[in-house]
């Protein structure tokens, strides 16, 4: 438990924000340069959504509670509870965003638009995949303190 509790930490540490933020000023600039022709459509709204959920995603609060918990033994539980949520629901906006974006493609409808907001997803989902699952195998190797 100590190896997966040392991964999960490392792991963390290393989900620096600023990996996505280049993709986040690209976001921002589709945004914006698309607002007046796209809206009212569903695939707009979701990227607006998504683009003002991933900066609040606070990793760091996750990690400092995991290495708390490894020096102490203080609970992690609400922190790592907070920080999954919070990951779990932009994973599922970018699912959902990538099956309209590939909708649009299909339909040859926006194809640089789609195209880029696509690959901008696969590189989200490349950030907070791996932050989801060690969150979640971590999590469930907790003990539960009642």
């Amino acid at each position: 438990a100590g190896d997966a509790l040392d991964a999960a930490i490392n792991l963390l540490t290393d989900s620096n924000p600023d990996l996505i933020e280049i993709e986040m000023q690209v976001l921002g600039k589709l945004l914006e340069r698309n607002r007046n022709q796209h809206r009212r459509a569903i695939y707009y709204r979701t990227l607006a959504k998504l683009y003002k959920m991933v900066p609040r995603v606070e990793v760091s609060s996750a990690c400092e509670a995991l290495r708390r918990y490894k020096k102490s033994g203080s609970s992690p539980i609400k922190a790592l509870w907070a920080t999954g949520v919070a990951v779990y629901k932009v994973l599922r906006e970018i699912r959902k965003l990538t099956r309209l974006m590939l909708n649009l493609m299909a339909n040859t409808f926006f194809m640089p638009f789609a195209v880029t907001v696509y690959s901008i997803m696969a590189h989200f989902f490349g950030y907070f995949n791996p932050i989801w699952s060690h969150l979640s195998s971590t999590y469930r190797r907790l003990p539960i303190v009642g």
